[in-house]
């Protein structure tokens, strides 16, 4: 057959592939930059909001030991420093409705307070997610008379704007009540939630 019957190829088809501005793998490379670039852009967006929200939660853990620390230490200003003014404080295992603000929330510490010598706060362990941090610990009571008693307990905090603004306590009431001196348990017969309720 005459060679000049043979037809030439197309040259989409012996042509390299076309690298300028509108080839396909200049396009391609420059989807596989856009991708990086936005997850770049992506995690420097989320990486400050990330070191925010653990350094807050950084922040309500000193809170929470520093409120226990006062606490410990009969030290009422800085305890009401800790709390938030909508504070709510209860005792779960108790009948009573719990305090609403810092000054009946420290009332209500008073009542049992007011006959201890000292109270030694052992913490064991401390988790925080987000506003909330738990609080596995011990604590001993010595009376103004010489008597002892301890229990360990849990406490949920909730935090709000940097203070507590939920406090509530977790224990086993017939454990640690039944070590309370006759004469203590008698005290706190005499109150009532009138005395820590405005």
């Amino acid at each position: 057959m005459p060679t000049s019957a043979i037809s030439a190829p197309p040259a989409s088809l012996t042509a390299a592939a076309p690298t300028g501005p509108t080839g396909p793998r200049y396009l391609a490379a420059r989807a596989d930059a856009a991708s990086s670039c936005e997850s770049d852009c992506n995690s420097a967006t989320l990486l400050p909001h990330r070191i925010y929200k653990e350094q807050a939660v950084s922040n309500h853990k000193v809170t929470v030991a520093k409120l226990w620390q006062a606490l410990s230490e009969g030290d009422w200003e800085t305890l009401k420093a800790c709390l938030h003014p909508e504070i709510h404080y209860r005792d779960m295992p108790s009948d009573d409705p719990g305090a609403h603000g810092p000054e009946n929330v420290v009332k209500r510490l008073s009542i049992a307070w007011d006959h201890l010598e000292k109270q030694e706060q052992t913490t064991h362990h401390m988790a925080a997610e987000g506003d909330v941090v738990f609080l596995d610990h011990t604590e001993k009571w010595t009376f103004n008379t010489g008597e002892t008693c301890e229990h360990t307990f849990a406490t949920m905090h909730e935090m709000k704007d940097g203070l507590v603004y939920r406090w509530h306590d977790y224990w086993d009431m017939n454990k640690f009540v039944s070590q309370f001196p006759g004469w203590f348990l008698e005290e706190m017969a005499k109150k009532s939630a009138a005395d820590f309720s405005d």
